[in-house]
């Protein structure tokens, strides 16, 4: 009995003190009064319950903030959770990183996209890669190996990069031909207007990579909707932070600067990536 009592009273004591850490401000229904006297005697204040005191405003905002936050971060990790585990979307995001330049991401994204789901659409990106050292080292004997698994699984393009190999040799490693490999990727971004498995459903496994321009990238036909072409964060405008009032109750202003929520911080916008263009 004495154990359950003692549960109970430090329970209580537990509540009290939260309650108490919560800041307070004046109630603005009563003014602080706590109600107001009638011919029937004293009404407590509807608002306070009779306290004369409120949680403070500002403290709620930074609580709801806090918790879209949460939200907002629970939801970026489950969706990168899925992209991470969809073999369509693992080889359009390694696309995606190769004609913005992230040679390094476009491969672990593309190799994953094979190698844990065995999508034969990766095979000759990869190759191509490991041919031109783009993402990872040179190594022609590996992009002959992926190839050749290609041909296995049916893919025209790793055909076409055989046949290629046998008749002009491998791909010179070099910063054109690696720029002309970026654009062929570009080119297959706009003309299918979105990445997907379609985008390398045509052949280009022996395409002369120095006759390759990426002029239509960009264009303003594929201006971003969300930000205008700007680039810049809808949410703070591409400043990163803004003021915002947080904190306890103090009797003066609290503001502090805060990364944007939308952005987190980077001041791109989170459809482009800050391109401007899609």
């Amino acid at each position: 009995m004495k154990k359950i009592a003692f549960i109970i009273i430090t329970l209580f004591n537990v509540i009290t003190l939260a309650a108490q850490s919560v800041p307070k401000v004046p109630c603005t229904g009563c003014a602080g009064y706590g109600g107001m006297n009638t011919m029937a005697g004293f009404m407590p204040c509807m608002m306070c319950g009779g306290t004369g005191y409120m949680t403070d405003p500002n403290y709620l905002n930074q609580q709801a903030y806090e918790r879209g936050r949460q939200m907002g971060e629970k939801m970026r990790k489950e969706a990168e959770e899925r992209a991470n585990n969809d073999p369509v979307q693992l080889l359009a995001d390694g696309m995606k990183a190769i004609a913005d330049g992230d040679d390094t991401k476009g491969y672990e994204k593309i190799e994953r996209s094979f190698i844990c789901f065995g999508n034969k659409n990766a095979l000759f990106i990869l190759g191509a890669m490991s041919e031109l050292g783009m993402g990872t080292d040179v190594n022609q004997e590996y992009a002959k190996r992926v190839y050749n698994a290609g041909v296995k699984m049916g893919d025209e393009n790793c055909k076409q990069a055989l046949q290629r190999i046998s008749k002009y040799g491998y791909w010179e490693a070099n910063s054109t031909n690696r720029q002309g490999f970026r654009n062929i990727i570009i080119n297959h971004i706009v003309n299918v207007q979105s990445i997907t498995n379609a985008a390398v459903s045509n052949v280009f496994g022996g395409s002369s990579l120095g006759n390759n321009s990426s002029s239509s990238y960009g264009s303003s036909s594929r201006k971003c909707s969300s930000c205008g072409g700007t680039g810049d964060c809808s949410g703070c405008g591409g400043k990163k932070r803004y003021w915002q009032e947080v904190g306890q109750y103090t009797g003066h202003s609290t503001e502090k600067l805060i990364d944007c929520p939308i952005c987190r911080g980077t001041g791109r916008c989170g459809t482009c990536h800050g391109s401007g263009r899609l």
